[in-house]
């Protein structure tokens, strides 16, 4: 919370843009591209092109979200 404080917050809009293990930005890709082993109920994939690793808003993006909000309100 006081790095949030000292440093602002990014505006929710800028929120899971990146890439959680190396910090590239993300593009969305479409769903068939979603490669093997990531599950297909999701609406919408995105892709770190600097080390592979696909992303979906599955249940640690609504907790990660959950706390976000809990620490910017």
């Amino acid at each position: 919370v006081s790095v949030l404080g000292e440093l602002g917050r990014p505006p929710p809009r800028h929120w899971f843009t990146r890439c959680v293990l190396c910090n590239f930005p993300l593009r969305e890709i479409p769903r068939a591209e979603r490669g093997k082993g990531v599950p297909g109920d999701f609406d919408r994939y995105w892709r770190c092109d600097a080390c592979g690793r696909t992303h979906w808003r599955g249940s640690h993006y609504e907790r990660a979200k959950r706390y976000l909000d809990a620490l910017t309100e």
